[in-house]
């Protein structure tokens, strides 16, 4: 199909894919966990890195 109509096709890289993704505010609640788009989350083996820390 595309031979006949001499379209090329780019394939994306996957840092482009990266670079489109939307961006989100992040808080962090030390009782609560992790909130993403309105939604808590809190695993100690996730957020075990994490706490006490600050994002900047």
């Amino acid at each position: 199909m595309f031979t006949q109509t001499g379209s090329i096709v780019d394939i994306p890289t996957p840092e482009l894919f990266y670079k489109l993704l939307p961006a989100y505010d992040i808080r962090i609640d030390k009782r609560r966990g992790v909130k993403i788009r309105g939604l808590w989350c809190d695993d100690a083996d996730v957020l075990r890195d994490y706490r006490g820390e600050l994002l900047t």
